[in-house]
């Protein structure tokens, strides 16, 4: 395992900044609890994910928080296939089952990543990153958010 320190000069730490504040307002703006009151964002935990050829993240979910999210800073070349995709799914029993037009119950999303893409989930969804089969490393910066009355 490689560890890698940088110093991030006052055009990245702005950049950093307004990302981050864009993620918070995201994630403030689908949290309403109850009758329309307000609850921010409290970023719990993130952390950079470097994937190369064959790497990959097993089903998984995130207990304990209200919403996670990824950060695209590179991403994988345009492919057809599913190779480093990102795929939600909704773990509810019988989903599948709601017959609505454009509905979205009991179906796969597949997210393919690209550089300054960033997307925003609720935690209890079901999720994984399928194998990358590119050349150049993607890297991604992914967080966990817990909700606090504003």
């Amino acid at each position: 395992m490689r560890h890698h320190t940088a110093r991030c000069d006052s055009a990245h730490q702005t950049k950093g900044r307004r990302l981050w504040h864009g993620r918070n307002r995201i994630i403030e703006s689908r949290t309403r609890i109850g009758h329309g009151e307000r609850h921010s964002a409290e970023c719990v935990i993130q952390w950079a994910n470097i994937s190369r050829r064959g790497n990959y993240h097993r089903v998984h979910n995130h207990p304990q928080s209200a919403w996670s999210g990824v950060y695209y800073v590179t991403g994988s070349e345009s492919t057809p296939s599913l190779a480093g995709a990102l795929e939600l799914y909704d773990p509810r029993p019988f989903t599948e089952m709601v017959d609505v037009p454009g509905s979205p119950y009991g179906q796969r999303v597949v997210v393919r990543p690209s550089p300054g893409l960033m997307v925003v989930f609720p935690s209890w969804l079901y999720h994984f990153v399928h194998p990358c089969d590119a050349e150049s490393e993607r890297v991604s910066i992914a967080f966990n958010a817990a909700w606090q009355s504003a």
